[in-house]
């Protein structure tokens, strides 16, 4: 409360101003933040849900003429491309049969994992030979995320920039009379003014108060003589 009661009028009124555009610039920057990760998201289960199908369809071959090579070399081609970071290939009991993830992969509890059927559809009635899962780390969205939300935090820093500005320049051209005014009320109090007020060519409400305190001063010019001829 000291900060404010020792602060300039026009700084009172510039925060007051700066205040509800920088909540609102938080919202915005927080809700970006919100969209932008949920959009990743859906982005990142789309294309689990490719992998999944193009894996699951390529290991039914392999896996109902029960070829181990082919299906670790299936696995690791598409481990290789780096997007997907873990696999595992169940029989039908639930049995692992292969499982192979990337070196350098660090499970987190919000990464993606999905699981598709393995069915092999050669001859005649489709075969059930189990399902695969994979994972898809979220790690793999946090740059791109991160970017983003960079980007939106300097256009909004930008835009709060260019808005203090703005409402600076606004300000700085409205108290500059007004405090003119203010100069020339304390000269009258301390009877030293002698001058003409400033901003009586307005027609604004600073014009109005400028003539007012030009009335003012009129009366307490013509007071002021009345007593000296009385006194004379």
């Amino acid at each position: 409360m000291n900060f404010f009661a020792n602060t300039s009028f026009r700084t009172r009124l510039l925060l007051s101003m700066l205040l509800p555009v920088f909540l609102i610039q938080c919202f915005s920057i927080v809700h970006e933040v919100l969209d932008h990760k949920e959009l990743f998201m859906a982005t990142l289960e789309h294309e689990s849900d490719l992998v999944l199908r193009f894996t699951a369809a390529a290991l039914a071959q392999p896996m109902h003429y029960d070829d181990p090579a082919q299906i670790q070399n299936l696995v690791q081609d598409i481990l290789r491309q780096g997007r997907v970071a873990q696999m595992q290939v169940f029989d039908t009991s639930g049995t692992q049969i292969f499982a192979q993830a990337n070196p350098d992969y660090s499970p987190a509890a919000n990464d993606l994992r999905a699981s598709q059927k393995i069915v092999y559809t050669g001859f005649g009635k489709p075969q059930d030979l189990g399902h695969l899962e994979v994972t898809l780390p979220a790690s793999s969205i946090a740059e791109p995320l991160r970017n983003a939300i960079l980007s939106h935090l300097a256009l909004s820093s930008f835009v709060l920039v260019i808005i203090t500005i703005v409402i600076f320049l606004a300000l700085s051209r409205l108290s500059r009379p007004v405090a003119a005014i203010i100069k020339t009320l304390s000269a009258m109090r301390t009877d030293t003014f002698d001058g003409t007020v400033p901003g009586l060519e307005r027609r604004d409400e600073i014009g109005l108060m400028a003539q007012a305190l030009h009335q003012l001063h009129e009366k307490t010019h013509e007071i002021a003589e009345l007593r000296a001829q009385d006194g004379v």
